[in-house]
């Protein structure tokens, strides 16, 4: 049986309604979603759990707002992680990718929920008081186009390189919108990330003291299971205030961190996000010939609770 690696995703992976079928059929899944919602209903004057699956006019509308969006995916993602728990499921590794880094140090018993939570809502604040707008570009192309068209890219920066022909750029939304135009003109694919800052990039360095702060008053304990960091491959541990301001606003290293996972594999990786990202990432970012296996759970298609059956029962 190969070793298993859960993962869990970051900003921009988001969505309203994620697991909606597992939050209407799975009581630990929605108890995990409720328990969050209540912790957080004094910062936030809402519930989250009735943000998230409330119906709307516009089902496919962009669901950007940090406040709410960042603690929204760290909730989901620990209520899959429970709900395999409560199965019987243990992971051997876990990785984080940016945000998701959080959650999974809530898994490993690493950060304690409500600090995590809170500290979600607080960097929230501190960007929408200091930092400027911004936007995020996930461009299905070599990262050296960059540096082909350095006059396309002007005022941006990769915020992250995940696999060969997949890159994230971020910046202001005036410079992301120019790209947007000279990417379309070339037939460059790309798709804009639900955001509302350059995460990954100088432009969020103004909420950062803030942040740090936060980050520092956060309570950090040895963990059960090894936190894997998605920027560069490198386990976490209790990570200083530092190390967890700079998943945030450095470049991520997908591409190189699973290479480093993989001289240790085999393994099973099951993306736990809500939109399968990281799984498909991985798919393609694996050398020819590796043994390793790849899973999704929660996809926006509405098939997370077949999804999980199907994983279970081939376990």
């Amino acid at each position: 049986m190969k070793p298993v690696v859960w993962m869990f995703s970051g900003q921009g992976s988001q969505y309203f309604g994620m697991a909606r079928d597992l939050y209407e059929s799975e009581p630990v899944f929605r108890r995990t979603l409720e328990t969050c919602g209540e912790i957080l209903a004094p910062r936030l004057g809402l519930r989250l759990d009735e943000e998230i699956y409330r119906q709307r006019p516009d089902r496919f509308a962009p669901f950007e707002r940090t406040r709410h969006s960042s603690p929204a995916i760290l909730a989901v993602q620990l209520g899959v992680a429970r709900l395999l728990q409560a199965r019987g499921q243990r992971p051997d590794l876990l990785l984080g990718y940016s945000l998701g880094e959080l959650t999974a140090g809530v898994v490993a018993g690493t950060l304690g929920l409500e600090d995590v939570l809170d500290l979600t809502v607080r960097m929230a604040e501190a960007l929408e008081e200091r930092a400027p707008p911004g936007a995020m570009l996930a461009v299905l192309a070599e990262a050296a186009l960059v540096e082909r068209r350095p006059d396309w890219f002007a005022g941006t920066w990769i915020a992250a390189r995940n696999f060969p022909g997949h890159f994230v750029v971020s910046g202001g939304v005036p410079e992301i919108e120019r790209l947007q135009a000279r990417l379309s003109e070339a037939q460059v694919t790309f798709q804009q990330l639900p955001v509302e800052f350059a995460y990954h990039s100088p432009l969020i360095e103004p909420a950062g003291e803030a942040t740090r702060a936060a980050l520092a008053a956060m309570a950090t304990v040895p963990g059960g299971i090894e936190v894997v960091s998605a920027s560069d491959g490198r386990t976490t541990g209790a990570p200083s205030a530092e190390v967890l301001w700079r998943t945030f606003s450095g470049p991520v290293g997908f591409d190189l961190a699973l290479p480093v996972l993989e001289a240790r594999g085999p393994f099973r990786y099951l993306d736990l996000g809500p939109s399968g990202t990281l799984g498909t990432f991985v798919k393609y970012a694996l050398a020819p010939g590796s043994q390793s296996e790849v899973a999704m759970t929660v996809t926006p298609f509405g098939t997370s609770r077949q999804n999980l059956e199907r994983l279970l029962g081939a376990r």
